[in-house]
């Protein structure tokens, strides 16, 4: 027995040795890696930043709240910040003058995009979103051209947002005044709007498969935007257990369920396409591919399949989400909410429902809609761009596909700027005259080359379902998960997601 103890503490002194040795070996190690990375960082000219540890770099910046880190680190280093997350360069841009630098007066340079893990997951680098070069000017062409098309812009437009607009006022009136989460119904009516372009369909609110998918989609969307460290990491999807793991495999999986519906359209038309009467874009794709001069590598089913997934998410989910801030926002915010209400009984009266063209006499109601868009950014990183070429700003190289970010919600936050950005204002958006001003580090569409195409629809959206709502309802928060209120709002979303926490509102019919 005391022979076998004996050898039992010689072998553990010697492993704790051993262990211990191994363990100062690799961390002396990893210093010298990380003094020669900074070494090289200097020698190459970058933007200023952290250095971050060989093999992780900086991964840690890639938590919920991504746009929060990096926006401290452009207050540390400034408006132009560089910092390897993985293997990748990335460069952050965080004032309205350096990103109107990069993305209108080297527009060409940095319309790229990068290939990055989700993104080659869900569009396999085809379709509008995740392509540059040749086939994306193609096809943003044939986007914009399509959705005029279709009626984007005209009063064809209108119309039918008002008809999404009328279903989604009764499923409120419905609620005969009890507490419910808003999200079904919201995302249901913009989803409608977007599936009557794309396909020309409509689904009824009490469609169960539609409602799914729907659900899908948000829960897709909302994991993709906060599991971007599997961008730059990928390998962490294989670890066991691991959040990365999970993110993932939801991903994928949701991924797939859209997929499967945009096939099922596509499918459709092809077995009922009538080359004398295109009835959406699908048709106009469709009608595309089949001319004898079409480019082959742009116009085919695989693209438009991508293409058509890309319009889908992008028309739904970015409305959707601003639609639904706005009520959460005007739902808590009473005295704003009353004031929207007045100017939309003096100038629209309740005989009648609101029009795109009352906006121009809805100065506050703009003013609301826009301070939505600057308190609750969408996506507040942007899309992610890249530089496809070898280029400097200010005064800084950027070598050739490094990872971009435009930090929209820097701009939108800015305390320099805005004053007050952690308080919902709207009068911020009025001079001294009195008269409505549009500050350019309000950025809720992005800027340059890859502004979004459908800019001019969601503007339509938001202003006829969130006057149409106002006009018919009262709206009083009930029920939420916590949500830290306006003094505390700025530093508590540094650990959230932008999009708001569930909750529950009361909707009492006015007219």
């Amino acid at each position: 027995m005391s022979l076998w103890l004996s050898s039992s503490n010689v072998s553990t002194t010697a492993f704790t040795c051993t262990s211990t040795q191994t363990i100062l070996v690799a961390v002396i190690i990893s210093l010298l890696l990380r003094y020669a990375w900074d070494q090289v960082r200097k020698g190459r000219n970058l933007p200023p930043g952290p250095v971050g540890w060989p093999l992780l770099a900086n991964l840690s910046v890639l938590r919920r709240s991504a746009h929060a880190s990096l926006a401290e680190l452009s207050q540390r280093y400034g408006d132009v910040t560089s910092l390897y997350i993985g293997r990748r360069l990335v460069v952050v841009l965080s004032s309205y003058a350096v990103i109107r630098e990069a993305f209108v007066k080297q527009g060409d340079v940095f319309a790229g995009r990068p290939q990055l893990f989700i993104d080659d997951l869900s569009d396999e680098h085809k379709g509008i979103i995740t392509t540059d070069g040749r086939q994306w000017k193609q096809l943003r062409k044939f986007a914009l051209v399509a959705l005029r098309q279709v009626g984007m812009g005209k009063p064809k437009m209108e119309r039918l947002i008002a008809d999404e607009v009328s279903g989604l006022l009764g499923m409120f009136r419905d609620t005969g005044g009890r507490a419910f989460d808003p999200r079904r119904a919201v995302v249901t009516s913009v989803a409608n709007v977007v599936c009557r372009m794309l396909f020309g369909v409509r689904y009824e609110h009490d469609d169960a498969d539609f409602a799914a998918l729907l659900h899908d989609l948000d829960a897709t969307f909302e994991l993709a935007r906060n599991a971007s460290v599997l961008n730059f990491a990928p390998l962490l999807r294989f670890v066991p257990g691991g959040a990365a793991r999970r993110d993932y495999v939801a991903i994928d999986a949701g991924v797939q369920r859209l997929k499967a519906f945009i096939d099922a359209h596509v499918g459709a038309h092809e077995a009922t396409y009538d080359p004398g009467h295109a009835r959406d874009i699908t048709d106009l794709f469709l009608a595309e591919m089949k001319k004898a001069d079409a480019d082959a590598e742009v116009y085919n089913v695989e693209q438009l399949k991508i293409f058509l997934l890309n319009l889908f998410v992008g028309g739904t989910m970015t409305t959707f989400l601003t639609i639904r801030c706005s009520l959460r926002f005007l739902s808590e915010h009473k005295s704003i909410q009353k004031k929207v209400q007045a100017e939309l009984e003096e100038v629209i009266g309740s005989g009648r429902l609101p029009r795109f063209q009352d906006r121009k006499n809805l100065p506050y109601t703009e003013a609301t809609i826009m301070e939505v868009q600057r308190f609750g950014p969408v996506v507040p990183l942007g899309i992610v761009h890249c530089n496809t070429e070898h280029t400097s700003l200010r005064g800084y190289e950027i070598p050739k596909h490094a990872v971009v970010f435009a930090n929209i919600w820097s701009l939108h936050m800015s305390k320099e700027f805005w004053g007050d950005p952690e308080t919902f204002r709207p009068e911020r958006f009025f001079d001294g005259t009195g008269s409505l001003m549009r500050p350019d580090n309000l950025l809720p569409f992005s800027i340059g080359r890859r502004v979004c195409p459908g800019e001019a629809l969601a503007k339509m959206e938001l202003v006829l379902f969130i006057t149409s709502i106002l006009q018919h309802f009262t709206l009083t928060l009930e029920a939420e998960e916590e949500l830290p209120r306006d003094a505390a709002r700025g530093k508590a979303w540094n650990k959230k997601p932008i999009a708001p926490a569930a909750y529950y509102i009361t909707a009492r019919v006015r007219c």
